[in-house]
């Protein structure tokens, strides 16, 4: 017939064999699906990508426009702010030329007002001199007190002197105030000068400034549709770079399942082979073997508890020959107590308290103790004596345990 335990463990493993290879297999299956949506959400991502690419494309020149104008729009205002601000520079300057006032020239005027001290040092020592002629013939005075001459010849001199000191003295005065307006008139005409000379260089400096700036721009554009344009391109680039990311998430997942599942495939090819090696018993077949595996194993537990019963008894009957020895020893141990105990009854009533000291006692059961406690371990018992102070010995066993000699039987 057939070998039963081989047929049921060739059973078994054939059946568990086809079971992992199920279960790999729906394994791979849903691998495979997973696959298949994850190429569909890639190729729905591809298309999405292309379509903004090319939305990219068409707004690459609108939006490089835009930038450009924007860039240059910061420069266009702040170049107009700059022509503004020169031409406020030179209408000022303008009207303030317009407020300057030309001074004008006093009559009698003269370029260097110095040509006149000459004539004024003249007329002042003259009119210093008249003065002081006409004030020497003041009171009653008969002479010039300078030459000695009698006033009555130079009385013709003194109306002279009369007549011309204030005439003298009328130029003198005109000299100075000709001195005066000629040298004010020098320094109005310098601080005039002077002023003009600055608004106009400030002026001409500005118009110059203007003429080398760029001609005026138009600066009145639409930059919110201009600013527009660059953030869609910029949102468009992020968009791509978004998408490119997503496709290559894609195929790192797509390579990683396509690796688990070439190894899966693997693993079913050689779980399909093994399957295939392994005879191919029926379930009957199984059932059958397996009732005789079960009728062999039960003998064999029957004989396994036989052969337990028969150690257990082996034991209990080593067990009983242990207790008689043991019985046997302590009964060779009672005797031989008996026969101390008898000794020492002897023995106290030679040493009793009554008859000698205390300490002789003592010192005698001492000495006994030694005696009897080398008769125990020959005889290899569990327990020693130990005299104590009532004149009588304890037992004490190895379990720890104490109880008087006495009572041992």
């Amino acid at each position: 017939g057939l070998n039963s335990p081989f047929v049921v463990q060739n059973y078994d493993r054939r059946e568990q064999l086809k079971g992992q290879r199920d279960r790999l297999k729906l394994q791979l299956d849903e691998r495979e699906r997973t696959c298949n949506t994850i190429r569909s959400h890639r190729s729905v991502s591809a298309e999405e990508l292309q379509t903004i690419e090319e939305a990219k494309l068409q707004n690459t020149e609108p939006s490089e426009r835009a930038a450009t104008v924007l860039n240059q729009l910061v420069t266009w205002r702040k170049n107009n702010v700059a022509r503004q601000r020169q031409l406020q520079v030179i209408a000022a300057a303008s009207a303030q030329i317009v407020k300057l006032t030309l001074p004008v020239k006093p009559d009698g005027y003269v370029d260097s007002p110095d040509v006149l001290r000459p004539e004024y040092e003249k007329l002042n020592a003259e009119v210093l001199g008249l003065v002081k002629f006409i004030a020497s013939f003041e009171g009653d005075v008969g002479e010039c007190p300078t030459c000695g001459t009698e006033v009555s010849v130079l009385q013709s001199k003194l109306v002279e002197a009369g007549v011309r000191l204030p005439i003298a003295t009328e130029l003198k005065d005109k000299n100075v105030l000709r001195y005066d307006a000629s040298k004010q008139y020098n320094l109005d005409k310098t601080e005039y000068d002077q002023q003009f000379t600055t608004i106009t260089d400030r002026q001409q400096q500005a118009q110059r400034t203007l003429s080398d700036l760029p001609k005026d721009e138009n600066t009145n554009v639409d930059e919110k549709e201009l600013q527009s344009k660059i953030d869609t391109q910029l949102t468009l680039a992020s968009g791509i770079a978004e998408y490119k990311q997503v496709l290559f998430n894609h195929d790192q997942e797509l390579a990683r399942l396509g690796g688990s599942i070439d190894e899966m495939t693997k693993q079913l090819v050689a779980l399909d082979k093994s399957v295939v090696e392994l005879p191919a018993y029926t379930e009957e077949q199984r059932n059958a073997a397996s009732g005789n595996v079960a009728g062999w194993e039960r003998a064999d537990l029957r004989r396994r508890e036989a052969d337990l019963q028969l150690t257990a008894a082996h034991a209990n009957l080593k067990q009983g020959e242990q207790q008689l020895t043991q019985a046997e020893q302590v009964e060779i141990e009672a005797r031989l107590l008996r026969d101390w105990a008898s000794h020492g009854r002897t023995m106290r009533e030679i040493v009793h308290k009554d008859g000698a000291p205390r300490f002789v006692a003592q010192r005698n059961l001492q000495r006994l103790q030694v005696g009897m406690n080398e008769f125990l371990e020959m005889f290899d018992t569990n327990y020693r004596v130990t005299a104590d102070e009532g004149l009588s010995f304890m037992a004490s066993f190895t379990s720890g345990s104490n109880q008087s000699a006495a009572r041992l039987s």
